[in-house]
C-alpha cells in the first residue's frame, strides 16, 4: 500500500512529426508527357485511356520492377492504380502501362503519378497529370531517367505488330 504518493497530472506535449523531404532521384524526361491515339490496345481504340512509359538507369539502360502509382480521384471517387516496369511488353523494357478509364476524360491535377523502389521509397516529386476527352490523346506516354544522365541518352521505342 502506497500512502501519499504524487502524481503528475501535467499533460505530456504531443509531438508533431517533422516530414523530411527524401532526395529526388528520378526526373520526368522533358519531351515528356506525350499525348498519343491508343496504340497498345487498337482493338478497343477509344474505349480506353491511360498512362504508359519507360524507366531508364543513369546509363540509358531500361530500369525494371519499379513501382509506379497513379492515385488522386476520378469522376469523385478515390483512384488508386498500380504499374510494374519491365511488365508493359508493348512499351518496351521498362516498360509500364496503367489504364485508367474505359474512354477519355478531361482532367486538371485531380491524378498523380508517383515512382516507388521495391522498399516503398518514394523517388520522384509527385506528378500532377492533365489528361484530355479526345480519342487522339488517350494515351500519355511519361518517361523518367535517373539523376546524373549522362549527355548521350539511349531511347528505346515500343515494337508495334499486328
Amino acid at each position: 500500500m502506497i500512502i501519499g504518493a504524487e502524481i503528475d497530472l501535467t499533460p505530456t506535449p504531443e509531438l508533431t512529426p517533422t516530414i523530411t523531404p527524401q532526395a529526388i532521384l528520378i526526373y520526368v524526361q522533358p519531351q515528356s508527357p506525350v499525348y498519343l491515339v491508343n496504340f497498345l490496345h487498337p482493338e478497343l481504340g477509344c474505349k480506353w485511356s491511360g498512362v504508359a512509359g519507360q524507366i531508364f538507369n543513369s546509363m540509358g539502360e531500361p530500369v525494371n520492377g519499379l513501382i509506379v502509382e497513379i492515385s488522386g480521384a476520378l469522376n469523385g471517387n478515390p483512384f488508386l492504380r498500380l504499374g510494374l516496369s519491365g511488365m508493359s511488353i508493348p512499351i518496351g523494357p521498362g516498360g509500364y502501362e496503367i489504364q485508367l478509364s474505359d474512354k477519355p476524360f478531361d482532367s486538371n491535377n485531380e491524378l498523380s503519378l508517383r515512382v516507388f523502389d521495391q522498399d516503398g521509397k518514394q523517388l520522384n516529386e509527385t506528378l500532377p497529370l492533365v489528361t484530355y476527352n479526345d480519342c487522339q490523346k488517350n494515351l500519355m506516354i511519361i518517361n523518367f531517367s535517373l539523376l546524373n544522365q549522362p549527355l548521350r541518352e539511349k531511347t528505346y521505342f515500343p515494337i508495334i505488330s499486328r
